[in-house]
């Protein structure tokens, strides 16, 4: 070890012996904090059905500070628990009373007819070497990826070009080409 290494060993045990010392003081100086009983008895019955039972500070009597609500018991905060918490007001909503619904009537919903035309638009058209894949959009819809053979509401695809793609269904053909907006 070198010289300045052994030089500053004496150093830091002082001062972790000053530090030390001084939580020491701090701690020792501190007054005591208040202790409550966890433990207490439950409430006599005289207290839950109303009456008030005289109530004794044994914090106090011990020369001890206690907090204020320390000697009340979960049974006596019924209205305080029963107000709901996040509202600004703390009192409860008035619940409106609602006639229940009528039963729903059995309705028969046909499927919805397949269109005649396609009705997505070619965004674009993206080859490689394992084959081309097509992005289609309908509307407002999120654009979607398609591949040779995919099914898109009942249009096949049948052929992917550079520009083009060709949809097929029931004997009809459809081609789409990339739209320029």
């Amino acid at each position: 070890m070198s010289d300045t290494g052994t030089s500053r060993l004496p150093l830091l045990i002082g001062i972790v012996a000053v530090l030390g010392g001084l939580v020491y003081l701090d701690r020792a100086s501190s007054p005591e904090p208040p202790v409550v009983d966890v433990r207490r008895p439950p409430p006599p019955a005289s207290q839950v059905q109303g009456k008030a039972a005289p109530r004794h500070d044994l914090g106090a009597m011990a020369g001890r500070a206690v907090h204020p609500l320390a000697n009340l018991r979960l049974i006596e905060l019924t209205e305080t628990l029963a107000r709901p918490l996040f509202e600004p007001s703390r009192r409860p909503q008035e619940r409106a009373v609602v006639a229940p619904a009528p039963a729903p009537q059995a309705t028969v919903i046909a499927a919805p007819a397949q269109p005649e035309v396609p009705r997505h638009r070619l965004l674009g058209v993206v080859s490689g070497p394992d084959g081309s894949t097509a992005v289609l959009s309908a509307g407002d819809t999120r654009p979607m990826r398609v591949e040779l053979g995919d099914v898109v509401d009942g249009w096949e695809i049948v052929r992917i070009t550079q520009t083009e793609v060709t949809l097929a269904r029931g004997g009809k053909q459809a081609v789409l080409t990339i739209s320029r907006r």
